[in-house]
């Protein structure tokens, strides 16, 4: 990822897992590029109702740190996503 906080619409969650164990990214540069794509292009598509931010990147900083430290994580580890509203969730 030559530059991390623009996204890439082609870059797989292999490509970023990559990107998290040779440090040329981290969690938090990916998910705060995504929240401010959300950001720019969610008053226009309406596709996000809820965004949670504020937990996203405080899970976001957790993974920087456990990958700084040598966490073997898995490929899925610090990935963002994103939940359809078909999911019932509680408030």
């Amino acid at each position: 990822m030559s530059n991390p906080t623009i996204l890439d619409p082609v870059n797989t969650i292999h490509g970023l897992y990559r990107s998290y164990q040779n440090n040329s990214t981290k969690p938090s540069v990916v998910v705060q590029a995504y929240l401010d794509e959300i950001e720019r292009l969610n008053p226009r598509l309406g596709a996000y109702q809820n965004t949670w931010a504020d937990t996203a990147l405080e899970m976001a900083a957790a993974a920087d740190k456990a990958l700084a430290a040598g966490f073997a994580a898995g490929p899925f580890y610090g990935m963002p996503y994103a939940l359809k509203d078909i999911f019932h969730v509680r408030g």
